[in-house]
């Protein structure tokens, strides 16, 4: 294709510059609570969805073209988005540290997990998948380089960690690869979020109680 070196040099570059954001708002951030942390991730996640709809307006978000069924990938995203987050969530970070009574935490993170899980399938599937398999990548690795991507975007929960969001990441991108376009894989990450989110919850209000 013309000029696909560059178009190769910007695909490279995107996963860099965005864990660098990523590595800034943590670092500066220090003295900052998590929930404080997370909230500010949204500025980024933001741009994302702007970027997305100006530059790539042709991205294979909710276009069905794949193999199979939208309608039941969605479905069998949300079961092993929920399935994921009950076997893997064993030493994910305490993100949330707002009261559990406050009525405003529930509308915030519901924003949050909506607004994050979209720009990351937007990012890593939707895109970084997406262009290296334009760029003849074999279809394994583009996923494997993603998924991998993905992983360290969530670094900062600990290296431990790094194994866990590739295959979760893994998980994601194949429900692409399925369907062709990103309604599955979102549907598969905003369950897996909230299934975390809700279950964290849940801790908190049973120690408050006791």
């Amino acid at each position: 294709m013309a000029g696909q070196p560059l178009y190769f040099a910007v695909v490279a570059f995107w996963p860099m510059a965005w864990w660098l954001v990523f590595f800034g708002i943590y670092r500066r951030c220090e003295h900052c609570s998590r929930y404080e942390k997370v909230t500010l991730t949204v500025l980024p996640h933001l741009a994302t969805w702007i970027l997305a709809a100006l530059l790539y307006p042709n991205l294979p978000l909710f276009k069905p073209n794949g193999i199979l069924p939208v309608q039941t990938l969605s479905f069998l995203g949300i079961i092993s988005g929920l399935l994921l987050a009950l076997l893997l969530s064993k030493g994910q970070c305490q993100f949330w540290r707002l009261p559990v009574q406050q009525p405003r935490r529930f509308l915030v993170q519901g924003g949050v997990i909506s607004l994050t899980s979209v720009a990351e399938e937007i990012i890593w599937r939707g895109f970084f998948f997406a262009s290296l398999v334009d760029l003849n990548f074999p279809i394994a690795l583009a996923a494997f380089a993603s998924s991998i991507w993905f992983a360290l975007e969530h670094m900062h929960q600990g290296w431990k960690m790094l194994p866990i969001y590739t295959l979760i990441g893994g998980v994601f991108c194949m429900f692409f690869i399925l369907t062709g376009n990103l309604i599955a894989p979102v549907a598969a990450h905003i369950a897996y979020n909230l299934a975390i989110v809700g279950q964290k919850l849940r801790d908190e209000m049973n120690t408050t109680s006791t």
